[in-house]
């Protein structure tokens, strides 16, 4: 993008460079300050323009950097959730009808390719015989759908198995769904409508859809997380538990530990502190004497080395004598 915006400025900016030049070479002689001042400020125009495509372009880019980490956050969000409250596991199943085929065909995208990117898991990817036929009777326009949801494993319909007529395509994959949606699919469509009533209807279908070339996951309804909120509560409710605890304890555990009554413990109380410590401190008479003399405490010090060698000197003495 900004390479092409540069090569259409290039020749008006050639063309402002040698008109510069040809001022600046015929007032050579006798050159002076402001002769070429318009056709300078014209070239330093034409630059400056430049140098603003090209920071509208880097801006645009890190705005694009931005939005597809948000959109890949968003993803790995809505699945974490999924994971962990409706047990959804990869590979994730994906279920296309014919107007997302045909909006990947008008977009030119490819919707194996850019489902794994986005969801970051390997897929697999159905349509069924309801979808097909529908699009075999909406004529040549979407032949090009038909081909690509061909290239897809087909799924049995239950109305089909039943030997039911066929419907349309949005009534049959609301009943491949279901109420619970058991098989855990993924729904690929961009009728709005389609999207609407399996939010309302279904507790857990996560839905995707095709936005500017780009695959997005829908938002979880409000049945979902309703669903998911009741389920947690049920779970850390204690309440409702309490008679199964209680027919495990009396399955598992002796019966002389049921027959047995709680022991009453004494409970110690704190004790009193001592009473010798509660005593207060005796105060030391040191009044001085009447003469005023202060008198000093001596201390006596053994003196080993002293007695040591008075003993070496006796022994000494009493050898020569």
């Amino acid at each position: 993008m900004f390479v092409s915006m540069v090569i259409s400025f290039c020749p008006r900016i050639l063309f402002q460079c040698a008109a510069y030049g040809r001022c600046v070479s015929k007032h050579a002689e006798d050159i002076r300050k402001g002769v070429c001042e318009k056709e300078f400020l014209e070239l330093i125009a034409c630059i400056r323009k430049v140098i603003t495509l090209r920071n509208l372009n880097q801006n645009y880019q890190d705005h694009t950097v931005k939005m597809k980490i948000r959109r890949y956050k968003k993803a790995q969000r809505v699945l974490s959730f999924l994971k962990h409250n409706f047990s959804f596991v990869a590979p994730y199943r994906i279920v296309v009808d014919g107007t997302f085929c045909q909006a990947a065909l008008e977009n030119k995208v490819n919707i194996r390719e850019q489902i794994q990117k986005y969801l970051q898991e390997d897929v697999l990817i159905y349509t069924t015989a309801c979808v097909l036929q529908e699009l075999e009777l909406l004529g040549g326009h979407f032949h090009g759908a038909l081909l690509i949801a061909k290239q897809y494993k087909c799924l049995k319909c239950k109305h089909m198995v039943q030997k039911e007529k066929p419907c349309s395509a949005s009534m049959c994959l609301q009943k491949l769904v279901g109420k619970e949606n058991s098989k855990k699919y993924f729904i690929a469509t961009q009728d709005k409508d389609l999207r609407a009533d399996l939010n309302e209807k279904v507790t857990a279908c996560p839905l995707l859809f095709l936005q500017q070339k780009v695959i997005h996951l829908d938002r979880l309804s409000q049945v979902c997380k309703e669903k998911a909120d009741r389920e947690i509560e049920s779970k850390l409710n204690f309440e409702s538990s309490k008679d199964t605890v209680a027919m495990l304890k009396c399955k598992l555990l002796p019966k002389s530990y049921s027959e047995k009554k709680d022991e009453s413990f004494i409970r110690r109380k704190p004790k009193a502190p001592n009473p010798l410590s509660c005593l207060k401190k005796k105060k030391k008479n040191n009044m001085p004497r009447s003469d005023g003399r202060r008198t000093r405490r001596r201390r006596r010090r053994a003196n080993k080395r002293g007695n040591n060698m008075n003993a070496v000197v006796q022994d000494a003495s009493s050898c020569l004598q």
